[in-house]
């Protein structure tokens, strides 16, 4: 499990490790548990099963082990999940503690809609007028069912515009996550709402976040058959992709092959250490390529599958399949949607 010998030798002596598939055996119902929504996820428990201490993602060995100090300082802590835990079912109400209960749970991944509900009860109107308090709310949100989050979101364009762009992150990926959730409950009013109001923040995210707000948007109106919806956004989803040269994205996936591969080839990391390293690389040779050819492919899919068969629109489906096989060639679900696209333009 860990390959390397001074990080094998350190874990081994602090814990008890043990690795699971998320999707099978126990994993599911383990990964429900524990909120577990990015792979990978390190969970630090304690001997109750409690968690202290989470961390997502790749890490250099040095980093991995800069974990167990932290997880460390944490076993006998006064301020652990399970004090927070037992104090809360206790009934301890004081803002203070509320406060750092909801940081606690925000900062393991937990979700904290309970707590926040009490605390946001206790909140004045003059409270909620203060963008301390109201950065507070948005950055340690971490569910969303709780009043709170009702509250922010119906007044978004009232408050600061600093506070607006600082909370906005967080909220975003929230509802996001919360839309594509309601879609798999069966509950498209919930999915529109959470959709809504992540449409308010669209000004104050990134390109990769808008991006996300149209490929959750799609299985909404799918869902729904809103076939208006769908066509706004393909076309947002596409936007100017169709007019980039296809020199100029050659190019711009050497520049990033070589800026992900340059570690390597300057002796700072070690392609022995990674498996498959090989296989990955043909993988990243066409970084940009691939993106682009994924957006254009989605929007392109979503059309196909869901406009009548004499929609004009679906010659843009058409468009935008034909760059994406220049750009992916010999993919044999692109093929399979041109030619399904060239079979419903046939029906006009």
């Amino acid at each position: 499990m860990l390959p390397l010998p001074e990080v094998g030798e350190r874990y081994n002596e602090m814990f008890i490790n043990f690795k699971l598939d998320a999707e099978k055996g126990e994993g599911p119902d383990l990964a429900e548990q524990y909120e577990v929504r990015a792979y990978p996820t390190y969970l630090y428990l304690d001997s109750e099963g409690n968690p202290l201490h989470r961390a997502v993602g790749y890490f250099s060995p040095s980093a991995f082990l800069a974990h167990t100090d932290q997880v460390d300082t944490l076993v006998d802590d006064e301020h652990s999940l399970a004090k927070f835990n037992s104090a809360f079912e206790r009934g301890e109400r004081d803002r203070d503690f509320l406060r750092n209960y909801i940081k606690k749970r925000k900062e393991l991944g937990l979700n904290n809609d309970e707590v926040m509900n009490a605390y946001f009860f206790q909140l004045s109107w003059e409270d909620l007028d203060k963008t301390e308090e109201l950065e507070f709310l948005a950055g340690m949100m971490n569910g969303t069912n709780n009043n709170a989050l009702q509250f922010l979101m119906q007044n978004f364009g009232g408050i600061a515009e600093s506070t607006q762009r600082v909370s906005a992150p967080n909220l975003f990926s929230l509802l996001i996550e919360s839309s594509a959730n309601s879609i798999k409950a069966d509950n498209p009013l919930a999915s529109k709402q959470s959709l809504d109001f992540a449409e308010k923040l669209l000004p104050h995210v990134g390109k990769q976040e808008q991006r996300r707000f149209y490929l959750y948007g799609f299985a909404y109106q799918k869902a729904v058959k809103d076939t208006s919806g769908i066509k706004k956004g393909g076309k947002a989803l596409t936007g100017n992709l169709m007019e980039i040269p296809l020199d100029t994205i050659y190019k711009e996936d050497a520049r990033r092959y070589e800026e992900v591969i340059a570690p390597f080839k300057n002796g700072e990391q070690d392609s022995t250490q990674i498996e498959d390293f090989e296989e990955q690389k043909k993988f990243i040779k066409n970084i940009y390529s691939r993106e682009i050819s994924s957006d254009l492919y989605e929007a392109a899919k979503t059309y196909s599958e869901s406009l009548a068969e004499n929609d004009p629109a679906l010659r843009d489906a058409l468009k935008w399949a034909t760059r994406c096989d220049e750009l992916m060639p010999n993919t044999q679900a692109i093929k399979e949607l041109i030619i399904e696209l060239k079979a419903q333009l046939a029906k006009e």
